[in-house]
């Protein structure tokens, strides 16, 4: 089997580097070839990207080694509709896997060339996103027709959340056996530390410095508990972020993006993670943090009360009304211990790589048939 991995536009393995993510996909795409898969990756970045694969053997195109980039991201766009010749010429597949709505345009014009099978993979949908995040009106109907046209040509469209998966079905005109429920899946430690052997004067907490993870939220919450906010992200928010905690009397500490398996070991450190986001597809971070044990409390939106089964794995609030380290505290160390325990099942269970492989490879053979 022969797969073509086209990464989300304008990404490279340089950008999964400095978002610590690269040695997690990179094990993915490992685990891939264990089982068989003859893979390409198709990257926006240039010669460098090459550097960053270290020992995996891959095969990669970093499409701005043979194309100059342009600064301009419209024009970049536009560029990117004529790739298709290219990659016909330099690589051979059976199945494009396309990474995320966003360059999905490459991966259609592609699969019109060749008659290949198409996957779109999508991770949070993004005319929902659009809406939320109150995107202008004509930016909205770009993505939606983007959207559109990606569900009618993909041969299988792929969604990790049944949330999405209604939306979709409501808004799109979409023939209901292309889409399919394909959860995230996150690395877990081998063993769950105890709790009784974790830091509980902190809170931990991961996201993009933005409006959108509302950490601004989770300062004011933090009011007089004594309790150290710990964030990991980068972001436009930063300074505003530690002027606020210091105003309040709120000791913060934030940190740039780290390796994946690094932040799991930290998660693993430490007995809550708090999220304030205020829209959510189906957050890995969350995810992470319950397959390393963390008692995890978060707003009680439809995507996150798929993974958290409130009071057994996770603790779900009201995020107007409710305070969410108010709520911890309010609880005895033995319910938090479950809490630790069954959230750490329950990853472990459901949420691994091999399982995840499985299924994917289980749909590439389906979609080849």
């Amino acid at each position: 089997m022969k797969l073509l991995y086209i990464f989300t536009f304008d990404y490279s393995l340089k950008v999964w580097k400095d978002a610590g993510i690269l040695e997690r996909e990179l094990n993915y795409f490992s685990e891939l070839q264990k089982n068989g898969v003859d893979l390409t990756l198709l990257t926006y970045g240039d010669g460098s990207d090459e550097k960053f694969l270290g020992t995996h053997k891959l095969n990669i195109i970093p499409i701005y080694k043979y194309f100059k980039r342009p600064k301009n991201k419209v024009i970049r766009i536009l560029k990117s509709l004529f790739f298709s010749k290219f990659i016909i010429e330099n690589a051979k597949f059976d199945i494009i896997k396309q990474n995320q709505l966003q360059g999905s345009w490459v991966s259609i014009l592609l699969k019109l060339a060749t008659k290949k099978k198409l996957i779109i993979r999508t991770g949070y949908d993004v005319f929902l996103f659009s809406i939320k995040d109150k995107k202008k009106f004509y930016k909205r109907i770009i993505i939606y027709i983007i959207t559109q046209f990606s569900v009618l040509i993909a041969d299988k469209y792929t969604v990790t959340s049944s949330d999405d998966k209604l939306f979709l079905e409501k808004r799109f005109f979409v023939p209901k056996h292309k889409i399919e429920l394909r959860r995230n899946w996150v690395n877990t430690p081998i063993n769950n530390n105890n709790l009784s052997e974790r830091n509980q004067n902190e809170i931990l907490s991961v996201g993009r410095l933005e409006s959108q993870k509302n950490f601004k939220h989770l300062i004011d919450m933090a009011k007089g508990t004594g309790k150290k906010i710990i964030i990991f992200g980068e972001g436009s928010e930063k300074v505003s972020l530690i002027e606020l905690a210091n105003q309040n009397h709120v000791s913060i500490e934030i940190n740039n993006p780290v390796e994946n398996n690094e932040l799991v070991k930290i998660m693993s450190q430490h007995a809550f993670y708090i999220t304030t986001s205020l829209f959510e597809g189906n957050p890995k971070s969350i995810l992470e943090a319950m397959g390393a044990g963390c008692v995890v409390v978060a707003p009680q939106y439809e995507n996150n009360t798929e993974i958290i089964d409130d009071h057994f794995n996770g603790y779900l609030y009201n995020i107007k009304t409710e305070n969410p380290i108010e709520l911890i505290s309010s609880k005895t160390f033995e319910e938090l211990e479950i809490i630790s325990i069954n959230a750490f099942n329950t990853v472990a269970d459901g949420f691994s790589l091999n399982k995840f492989v499985e299924n994917e490879l289980s749909e590439c053979t389906k979609l080849l048939k």
